[in-house]
């Protein structure tokens, strides 16, 4: 999986392990396949299948028996109110507009960042020049390319080969080299352009809200988006008494680990902002949009922000060393 860069993995990139780099694995082909595979399996990888079951209804069945196992337990406790559908759930390369480039995911710019046609060919032993991004003050930056892969190893069990091959996403020309089939492959369906959170992340949802109720019928349901995917929506025909739990963080301290009180970023626009009271104004502004949405778009659901915080290991975890927690203690309020 690391060597094909298929994902960054801790134990084979070893340490240091360059900081807040995981986010960029929901682009990459692991992550990136099987998030395609769990929301949308039916429509963009039919001919898979295990134990005689499409692989969608094999991914998510397993998954919502195993929550329904944790309600069973559950159940009679009266401090447990309900069950989030699924944290942080990424589209995958659903909705993408074309594999040359790279997905979305979550927006994050780090490290080795292939486009998912160079992590399809990467995965089947095609060497890649990847692009190399970095952190910098003013958000992410190219710092150059680097060759990966360069053993031509994959990441596919012996005797299958990439299951986007198979559907003839890609393929080989009449050199033998690899071409891209179907660019828009993941855009549409049916000639009809698809909308995750609408089509993939909704019936889901549901289906999760409606099995957990026929175990506890009074769980509130939480639900969340995608932030690079759209505002979520939530209407009468869809599973009652949810909670509207996305997650914000300061960005710029989150992916820094530095406090700059005079410099912020909109963590859905990714405009900066300069000036300590202008910082403010962003983040109450950042937060209410959230709120605006659960009320306007979400049939008046409740918001709890589902994760937010900062990180306690700033400026290399100096303030372990010292004691002095005073520059945490700034970003938190």
């Amino acid at each position: 999986i690391h060597a094909t860069g298929a994902a960054i993995l801790h134990q084979e990139y070893g340490d240091p392990f360059p900081r807040m780099i995981w986010p960029t694995n929901a682009s990459k082909l692991a992550c990136g396949t099987m998030f395609t595979l769990f929301f949308a399996g039916n429509d963009f990888a039919p001919q898979l299948k295990v134990d005689g079951l499409p692989i969608q209804e094999y991914l998510q069945s397993h998954y919502i028996d195993a929550i329904r196992q944790v309600a069973l337990r559950l159940r009679d406790l009266p401090n447990v109110i309900g069950y989030d559908t699924l944290n942080e759930p990424s589209n995958g390369f659903i909705g993408e507009q074309d594999v040359r480039a790279r997905a979305r995911g979550l927006s994050a710019l780090k490290g080795e960042m292939p486009t998912m046609l160079q992590g399809m060919l990467l995965g089947s032993g095609y060497p890649q020049k990847v692009d190399v991004y970095d952190i910098g003050l003013f958000g992410f930056k190219k710092t150059g390319s680097r060759l990966v892969n360069a053993e031509g190893k994959q990441v596919w069990r012996d005797g299958y080969e990439d299951v986007w091959k198979q559907h003839g996403v890609w393929g080989v020309d009449s050199f033998g080299q690899p071409i891209a089939h179907k660019p828009d492959y993941f855009a549409k369906v049916y000639d009809r352009t698809v909308n995750f959170h609408e089509d993939y992340y909704k019936p889901f949802a549901n289906r999760f809200g409606r099995e957990i109720r026929g175990i506890v019928p009074d769980a509130i349901l939480f639900v969340e988006g995608v932030p690079t995917q759209g505002e979520l929506t939530w209407n009468e025909q869809d599973e009652p008494n949810i909670v509207h739990a996305a997650h914000w963080y300061d960005g710029l301290t989150l992916f820094n680990k530095t406090y700059t009180s005079w410099m912020g970023v909109d963590t859905r626009t990714t405009k900066l902002t300069w000036g300590t009271q202008n910082v403010g104004k962003s983040f109450i502004r950042q937060i209410a949009r959230i709120v605006r949405q659960s009320d306007e778009d979400m049939q008046h659901a409740p918001t709890l922000i589902g994760e937010v915080g900062i990180p306690f290991d700033m400026q290399d975890k100096q303030a372990y060393r010292t004691g002095d927690f005073s520059m945490q203690v700034r970003a938190l309020d």
